[in-house]
Protein backbone atom coordinates (compact mmCIF):
# COMPACT_ATOMS: atom_id res chain seq x y z
CA UNK A 1 0.00 0.00 0.00
CA UNK A 2 1.39 3.47 -1.16
CA UNK A 3 0.68 6.10 1.21
CA UNK A 4 0.74 9.92 -0.41
CA UNK A 5 1.84 12.87 1.92
CA UNK A 6 -0.29 15.19 1.87
CA UNK A 7 1.89 18.32 1.76
CA UNK A 8 0.40 21.74 2.29
CA UNK A 9 1.40 24.16 -0.12
CA UNK A 10 1.52 28.19 0.64
CA UNK A 11 -0.59 30.48 -0.50
CA UNK A 12 0.70 33.34 -2.90
CA UNK A 13 -2.26 35.37 -2.91
CA UNK A 14 -5.28 36.54 -1.36
CA UNK A 15 -8.79 34.63 -2.53
CA UNK A 16 -11.52 36.30 -4.15
CA UNK A 17 -13.80 36.81 -1.39
CA UNK A 18 -10.51 38.88 0.53
CA UNK A 19 -9.98 40.68 -2.67
CA UNK A 20 -14.10 41.97 -2.27
CA UNK A 21 -13.96 42.74 1.12
CA UNK A 22 -10.70 44.59 1.04
CA UNK A 23 -12.31 46.88 -2.28
CA UNK A 24 -15.41 47.32 -0.20
CA UNK A 25 -13.80 48.35 3.08
CA UNK A 26 -11.82 51.09 0.67
CA UNK A 27 -14.62 52.19 -1.47
CA UNK A 28 -16.11 52.89 2.55
CA UNK A 29 -13.86 54.44 3.85
CA UNK A 30 -13.25 56.81 0.42
CA UNK A 31 -17.34 57.42 0.57
CA UNK A 32 -17.02 58.93 3.75
CA UNK A 33 -13.28 60.35 3.51
CA UNK A 34 -13.47 62.30 0.04
CA UNK A 35 -16.94 64.51 0.73
CA UNK A 36 -15.25 65.28 3.98
CA UNK A 37 -12.03 66.84 2.47
CA UNK A 38 -13.96 68.48 -0.35
CA UNK A 39 -15.76 70.44 2.52
CA UNK A 40 -12.74 71.51 3.78
CA UNK A 41 -10.29 72.18 1.03
CA UNK A 42 -13.54 74.02 -0.77
CA UNK A 43 -13.85 76.72 2.27
CA UNK A 44 -9.60 77.21 2.38
CA UNK A 45 -9.94 78.01 -1.13
CA UNK A 46 -12.99 80.63 -0.63
CA UNK A 47 -11.25 81.70 2.59
CA UNK A 48 -8.41 83.57 0.85
CA UNK A 49 -10.85 86.08 -0.67
CA UNK A 50 -12.38 87.59 1.99
CA UNK A 51 -9.19 87.47 4.39
CA UNK A 52 -7.37 89.54 1.89
CA UNK A 53 -10.37 91.55 1.65
CA UNK A 54 -10.08 92.02 5.45
CA UNK A 55 -6.35 92.63 5.48
CA UNK A 56 -6.48 95.08 2.14
CA UNK A 57 -9.70 97.37 4.26
CA UNK A 58 -7.14 97.53 6.98
CA UNK A 59 -4.49 99.14 4.85
CA UNK A 60 -6.92 101.40 3.25
CA UNK A 61 -8.24 102.72 6.82
CA UNK A 62 -4.55 103.06 8.15
CA UNK A 63 -4.00 105.05 4.94
CA UNK A 64 -6.99 107.08 5.43
CA UNK A 65 -6.62 107.71 9.02
CA UNK A 66 -2.85 108.80 8.75
CA UNK A 67 -2.82 113.04 9.12
CA UNK A 68 -1.57 114.42 5.84
CA UNK A 69 -0.49 117.87 6.16
CA UNK A 70 -2.93 120.58 4.35
CA UNK A 71 -2.43 123.33 2.76
CA UNK A 72 -4.05 125.78 5.11
CA UNK A 73 -1.43 124.42 7.96
CA UNK A 74 -3.55 121.78 9.40
CA UNK A 75 -4.21 118.32 8.42
CA UNK A 76 -6.47 116.45 6.05
CA UNK A 77 -7.42 112.74 5.45
CA UNK A 78 -6.42 110.97 1.77
CA UNK A 79 -6.79 107.88 -0.32
CA UNK A 80 -4.64 106.55 -3.18
CA UNK A 81 -5.39 106.64 -6.76
CA UNK A 82 -7.41 103.35 -7.75
CA UNK A 83 -5.36 100.27 -8.14
CA UNK A 84 -5.34 96.41 -9.95
CA UNK A 85 -6.67 94.21 -10.89
CA UNK A 86 -3.74 92.35 -9.49
CA UNK A 87 -2.13 89.86 -10.25
CA UNK A 88 -3.84 90.67 -14.15
CA UNK A 89 -6.06 87.48 -14.21
CA UNK A 90 -6.75 85.02 -11.53
CA UNK A 91 -5.31 81.30 -11.40
CA UNK A 92 -6.58 78.14 -10.12
CA UNK A 93 -3.50 77.32 -8.62
CA UNK A 94 -2.37 79.61 -5.93
CA UNK A 95 0.40 82.03 -7.75
CA UNK A 96 2.86 84.37 -5.57
CA UNK A 97 2.42 88.00 -6.94
CA UNK A 98 4.61 91.04 -6.33
CA UNK A 99 1.89 93.81 -5.90
CA UNK A 100 4.31 96.31 -6.49
CA UNK A 101 5.92 95.04 -9.42
CA UNK A 102 6.30 97.79 -12.37
CA UNK A 103 4.28 95.52 -14.28
CA UNK A 104 1.65 95.79 -11.29
CA UNK A 105 -1.40 97.51 -12.21
CA UNK A 106 -1.11 100.24 -10.10
CA UNK A 107 1.72 99.27 -8.42
CA UNK A 108 2.57 102.75 -6.51
CA UNK A 109 -1.02 102.84 -4.44
CA UNK A 110 -0.29 99.50 -3.75
CA UNK A 111 3.17 99.81 -2.34
CA UNK A 112 1.31 103.26 -0.50
CA UNK A 113 -1.32 101.34 1.03
CA UNK A 114 1.84 98.69 2.26
CA UNK A 115 -0.77 95.75 0.33
CA UNK A 116 1.55 93.18 -0.50
CA UNK A 117 0.55 89.69 0.63
CA UNK A 118 3.12 87.25 0.98
CA UNK A 119 0.85 83.88 0.44
CA UNK A 120 0.29 82.88 -3.09
CA UNK A 121 -2.67 83.73 -4.57
CA UNK A 122 -6.04 82.24 -6.66
CA UNK A 123 -7.78 85.32 -6.64
CA UNK A 124 -7.42 88.78 -8.38
CA UNK A 125 -7.64 91.84 -6.21
CA UNK A 126 -8.91 95.57 -6.68
CA UNK A 127 -9.19 98.90 -5.18
CA UNK A 128 -11.74 101.43 -6.57
CA UNK A 129 -12.17 104.77 -4.44
CA UNK A 130 -15.15 106.79 -5.90
CA UNK A 131 -13.09 109.94 -5.48
CA UNK A 132 -9.16 109.84 -4.47
CA UNK A 133 -6.65 112.51 -3.42
CA UNK A 134 -6.82 114.56 -0.08
CA UNK A 135 -9.85 116.44 2.00
CA UNK A 136 -11.81 118.32 -0.43
CA UNK A 137 -12.61 115.23 -2.88
CA UNK A 138 -13.56 113.18 -0.10
CA UNK A 139 -16.53 114.22 0.73
CA UNK A 140 -19.48 112.04 3.16
CA UNK A 141 -20.83 108.95 1.90
CA UNK A 142 -18.16 108.49 -0.68
CA UNK A 143 -17.95 104.74 -1.48
CA UNK A 144 -14.98 102.46 -1.87
CA UNK A 145 -14.91 98.93 -3.51
CA UNK A 146 -12.39 96.76 -2.52
CA UNK A 147 -12.71 93.08 -4.61
CA UNK A 148 -11.20 89.97 -5.31
CA UNK A 149 -12.41 87.73 -8.25
CA UNK A 150 -11.19 84.64 -9.11
CA UNK A 151 -11.88 81.45 -11.41
CA UNK A 152 -11.67 78.68 -8.55
CA UNK A 153 -12.28 75.86 -11.52
CA UNK A 154 -11.00 77.27 -14.66
CA UNK A 155 -14.25 77.72 -16.74
CA UNK A 156 -14.14 81.26 -17.27
CA UNK A 157 -16.41 82.97 -15.13
CA UNK A 158 -15.53 84.47 -12.26
CA UNK A 159 -16.53 84.65 -8.56
CA UNK A 160 -16.68 88.03 -7.02
CA UNK A 161 -16.08 88.98 -3.72
CA UNK A 162 -16.82 92.87 -2.73
CA UNK A 163 -15.89 94.52 0.64
CA UNK A 164 -17.36 98.14 0.56
CA UNK A 165 -16.74 101.33 3.31
CA UNK A 166 -17.98 104.42 3.23
CA UNK A 167 -16.89 108.07 4.63
CA UNK A 168 -18.82 108.74 7.34
CA UNK A 169 -19.55 112.87 8.60
CA UNK A 170 -16.37 113.69 10.52
CA UNK A 171 -14.29 111.62 7.87
CA UNK A 172 -14.75 108.17 9.73
CA UNK A 173 -14.13 105.21 7.25
CA UNK A 174 -16.72 102.51 7.82
CA UNK A 175 -16.91 99.58 6.18
CA UNK A 176 -20.43 97.04 5.30
CA UNK A 177 -21.03 94.86 7.87
CA UNK A 178 -21.48 92.43 4.47
CA UNK A 179 -19.06 90.77 2.18
CA UNK A 180 -20.80 90.79 -0.99
CA UNK A 181 -20.63 87.44 -2.98
CA UNK A 182 -21.75 87.04 -6.90
CA UNK A 183 -21.22 83.39 -7.97
CA UNK A 184 -19.69 81.99 -5.32
CA UNK A 185 -18.23 78.83 -7.18
CA UNK A 186 -19.23 80.06 -10.28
Amino acid sequence: MVRRKHTRRSRAGLSTLEVATLVSVVGMLLAVALPTLGRTVRPSKLSEASEQLDALYHAVAAYYATPRPAANGGSTHCLPAPAGPTPEAPSITPVKTDFTAQSSVGASTWKDLGFAPETPLRFRYSYTPAAWGCARNLSEGRLIVLRAEGDLDGDGLYSSYERRARILPGGKLLPDKVLHVQDRIE
